[in-house]
């Protein structure tokens, strides 16, 4: 078993001599490795002049806050400090605050990566009890050894394909940070360990640590230099890495959990989500987001049934940095970081540049009667001159899913909304739907239903409709709307329909057409096969 990592060194050989380390296992990196920025093919990007402007209090501090909600924190020289101050992993209270935060995160950092560094130790101990051959011991060591050769194994094979174009990450240096960090993370998360995409969060961290970092020959002038000097000490990227990503997986490791279904096939009430995270929030913003602001671009894929999680799941899980040039996406993560504590860690901006991201190609999305184009121009996002315009459309998309917050969420969780709707006459709730079967309330439902219909038709001509009974029809067809997309999203109702599923929904959809075939005047009959197949299910 062996990989390029010296981690994985030939386990094969009879000599244990051979020392099992992960690289940087202690808090200085070794002499012999020239990992300096410029080494790696990089400018360095830094100010100390910048750091004092903006980190000699708090509410200077807010300067650069603001920059940061512009995506303009690349100007300053001050990216990589101002997203630790962000996220909170930089305590910028006062100077010897900072100094602390970080010298201690750092030094947490060293003791997590020595755990998996003394191998060496376990495995020379008496072979009759520490036998390789009996990995499948879970008390032997060589367990451990194997599933973490296995580990190491697939995330080599991301790491590879990272920014294959761009040297710096084409560096073995670099390739075995990435490795540790992401090894490390995964050993100490198990429920979710490694999923592809972190690779990528990963490597933006490093990219834009490394510009900033300085090195130890560099020459200090004032005590705040050498303080900005110790907080990006090249020495200690790996480490400083490591917290960044940590926090940021804090609020967005759940975005690669893998959803389980419960093995137990009885029909029980759970409350727990039946879908993953990761789909829940790219319906969100497909089906409830773009509903908002764009109902047309909504309706349109919608009909081409596109569906949200084959483009979104990438866009969200690896924060955009697959969509757009590196440069462009650190743009993107100076607002997303910017929104960080408002957002709880949630990374809620994600949502807002998604939603701006659609509708900034909307006239490509309807100018094509194809799912298959509708997929291949998210899938494939065209380059942008300019993420200036996307960025403006994020904020503008926000205010207005803000400003109608209520309602968004009675879309987003329609059951706890349920007892506030108003019914305009006794149209069948989604859950009297599916227990249709088990009720008889639903024949009287069923007679109301075509009654109602029957004699809303009759007293208006057939070839004319009101302003008032139009808007009435409109609300009916909203209302069948918030059912079916309360059939897909509530969990409960989902279960009780079971195999019916799929015939409910048509039901609905039938239903709906029929309203709209009334509201162009269409309709001729309440009798009509719409009607009749909406009452008799």
């Amino acid at each position: 078993v062996s990989t390029q990592s010296t981690w994985e060194k030939r386990i094969g050989e009879s000599s244990m001599d051979d020392e099992l380390v992960i690289v940087g296992a202690k808090q200085q990196a070794p002499k012999s490795r020239k990992s300096s920025a410029e080494t790696l093919g990089l400018d360095r990007s830094y100010s100390f002049e910048n750091f004092l402007n903006f980190f000699s209090s708090v509410e200077s501090f807010q300067k650069l806050q603001k920059a940061a909600e512009q995506g303009a924190l690349d100007e300053t020289k001050c990216r990589w400090n101002a997203w630790r101050a962000l996220a909170g992993v930089l305590d910028i209270s006062s100077k010897e605050s900072m100094r602390n935060s970080i010298d201690q995160q750092r030094k947490n950092y060293y003791l997590e990566l020595e755990k998996y560094n003394n191998l060496k130790e376990t495995i020379k101990e008496d072979p009759n009890i520490f036998n390789p051959l009996a990995a499948s011991n879970t008390n032997n060591p060589w367990s451990s050894f194997f599933e973490d050769s296995e580990l190491r194994a697939t995330i080599k094979q991301d790491i590879d394909r990272t920014h294959q174009e761009k040297d710096f990450f084409s560096n073995t240096i670099v390739k075995d940070m990435m490795m540790n960090i992401l090894f490390i993370w995964s050993k100490l998360n198990p429920a979710i360990s490694y999923r592809q995409g972190m690779n990528e969060i990963v490597a933006v961290l490093l990219y834009v640590c490394y510009r900033e970092s300085i090195s130890p020959n560099t020459k200090r002038n004032t005590e705040d230099d050498e303080l900005l000097a110790f907080l990006n000490d090249e020495k200690h990227v790996e480490a400083d890495v490591y917290v960044l990503f940590q926090k940021i997986m804090s609020g967005h490791a759940e975005m690669f959990a893998h959803h389980q279904p419960p093995q137990n096939k009885k029909k029980v009430i759970d409350d727990r989500p039946k879908t993953s995270a990761i789909i829940q929030r790219s319906s969100k913003i497909q089906d409830v987001y773009l509903l908002f602001v764009d109902r047309e671009l909504y309706n349109h894929l919608k009909s081409k049934q596109v569906e949200p999680q084959i483009y979104l799941l990438r866009w969200i899980r690896c924060m955009l940095v697959r969509e757009f040039h590196l440069h462009d996406a650190l743009a993107l993560w100076d607002i997303i970081l910017a929104d960080y504590q408002n957002s709880k860690g949630t990374l809620e901006m994600i949502d807002y540049i998604c939603l701006a991201m659609i509708t900034f190609v909307r006239a490509a999305l309807l100018a094509k009667d194809d799912a298959a184009f509708c997929l291949q121009r998210l899938l494939k996002f065209p380059p942008v001159e300019t993420m200036a315009a996307i960025i403006e459309m994020t904020y503008k998309h926000k205010d207005v899913i803000l400003a109608n917050q209520k309602t968004v969420n009675g879309l987003i969780n329609p059951q706890a909304n349920q007892s506030e709707r108003k019914k305009e006459f006794s149209l069948p709730t989604p859950s009297s739907v599916l227990n249709s079967q088990k009720s008889r309330e639903s024949q009287s439902q069923e007679q109301s239903f075509n009654e109602v219909l029957a004699k809303k038709q009759s007293e208006e001509p057939s070839n004319q409709r009101s302003h008032a009974q139009k808007t009435r029809i409109e609300n009916y067809i909203e209302k069948l709307e918030d059912m079916s997309f309360s059939l897909k999203t509530d969990s409960q109702i989902k279960d009780i329909a079971g195999t019916r599923f799929d015939q409910i929904l048509a039901t609905l959809n039938e239903a709906k057409k029929l309203f709209e075939d009334l509201k162009s005047n269409k309709g001729q009959t309440p009798t009509s096969s719409g009607a009749h197949f909406f009452g008799k299910n």
